[in-house]
């Protein structure tokens, strides 16, 4: 799919289903930095919100100015009001068949499907881009292959904290209920929970499908599974910010958003959210902020402690 074409053939009267509003849930920052990654996430490059030399931000490069124009300009491809919808307002049109494609976390099927109508429903894995960012030369290249990095707000799954100071009888306890978590059998049951709703944590799990077919009656089960197992497994994982007062970063992200939403240019929003940026990484400890964000990476060693402030 062209990297300018997430709404299926492209005709504005197919309709595309977003949360475009303010959203407790974080989907619409999260679709709005997925659609970033595809545009500025460079092979050569292990960073994307930030440099990883410096720990400047990269949010008012081109990718990030292109991709939130992209997304503001669909709201011509929406249904009335869909600059003011949160994620659950985007699933409720979509379910009621005001639109005929929507964007979401793939744990939430269940509410994508009315099941009076039970009308079939795909899934896919977002698409990719062509043309890609290089932040180190400043250029747009284009290549032949789709650059389709996968966006992992959380880290794609569920994680286990232990507390440092726990004695050792209570932190061997802890690793064992880890370790019988993850175990097949239990894992499996756990995926089909109704009351506890979540996508895949073991491979072989992801490509089977929904883990209760009955609770989103009409959703391509098959499809589900092959588009969970391509986004958690792809080539190129991009994860959500880890660094200290990581929501607050994200909140001038979603204020940024906001502005143009209501008329102001991409580029000036998103210059005074880097702005803001700068600020707490410097208010933090440039150099304290930049070892957690290198800590993220998983790629660029780093000192066991973090630095001084």
């Amino acid at each position: 799919m062209h990297n300018r074409d997430w709404s299926g053939d492209g005709q504005p009267d197919q309709g595309l289903a977003v949360p475009l509003g303010k959203d407790p849930e974080g989907v619409a920052e999260a679709i709005f930095l997925a659609r970033a990654a595809s545009l500025g996430q460079h092979r050569d490059q292990y960073a994307f919100l930030m440099d990883s030399g410096d720990g400047s931000p990269r949010i008012a490069m081109p990718p990030f100015v292109e991709a939130l124009r992209d997304v503001v300009a669909w709201r011509a491809l929406g249904p009335e009001g869909m600059a003011s919808f949160d994620a659950q307002a985007a699933r409720t049109a979509f379910r009621d068949g005001r639109t005929a494609l929507l964007i979401d976390r793939a744990e939430h099927s269940a509410d994508w499907t009315d099941r009076a109508k039970r009308l079939p429903i795909g899934v896919v894995q977002l698409p990719g881009s062509t043309r890609v960012y290089d932040p180190a030369r400043k250029v747009w290249e284009t290549s032949t292959s789709l650059n389709r990095p996968s966006y992992l707000p959380g880290g794609g799954g569920w994680l286990l904290g232990i507390p440092a100071n726990l004695a050792q009888d209570r932190r061997e306890a802890a690793i064992d209920l880890a370790k019988y978590l993850i175990q097949p059998q239990t894992a499996s049951r756990v995926l089909v929970d109704r009351a506890f709703p979540m996508v895949p944590v073991r491979v072989v799990s992801m490509g089977a499908g929904l883990p209760d077919p009955s609770n989103a009656p009409g959703v391509d089960s098959r499809g589900w599974g092959q588009a969970v197992l391509a986004t958690l497994t792809a080539t190129k994982i991009v994860p959500g910010l880890r660094v200290p007062e990581a929501a607050a970063y994200l909140e001038d992200l979603a204020q940024a958003r906001a502005q143009v939403l209501t008329g102001r240019s991409p580029e000036d929003a998103l210059r005074e959210a880097a702005a803001n940026w700068n600020k707490r990484r410097m208010g933090f400890g440039q150099k304290k902020t930049l070892w957690y964000y290198q800590r993220s990476l998983n790629a660029i060693p780093t000192s066991p402690e973090p630095p001084p402030n």
